[in-house]
């Protein structure tokens, strides 16, 4: 992310017929790249914040049990934890793993 220096406020990419620039939406601060594309490219990883939240297969055994219909078997058992992952005015979101087969998902909300 670029920022502004007059008044801070973050640059967004815009074209124009002499090429590429960052501009400011709130002055007329203009930091132009000529005619060379700017791109970003990033790729895909493994996100571990759901190995994080069982915290392995010794703290499963600890956890509570409902009857939830696994997406992947159907069996109808599975651990579960509710965790805050939006702001504290929104409901918290439960996270499943099968019983039997192990398969994790969540409430989806």
């Amino acid at each position: 992310m670029i920022f502004c220096p007059l008044c801070g406020n973050m640059l967004i990419m815009q074209s124009s017929l002499h090429g590429y620039f960052f501009g400011c939406n709130t002055c007329p601060y203009k930091h132009e790249l000529g005619e060379h594309r700017v791109t970003a490219r990033r790729s895909m990883h493994h996100d571990e914040r759901a190995d994080e939240i069982y915290g392995g297969d010794s703290a499963k055994e600890m956890m509570d049990m409902t009857e939830a219909d696994c997406p992947k078997c159907h069996h109808n058992r599975a651990s579960y934890v509710q965790q805050q992952t939006r702001s504290a005015d929104e409901p918290s979101t439960v996270f499943y793993c099968c019983e039997k087969c192990n398969h994790k998902w969540n409430d989806g909300s």
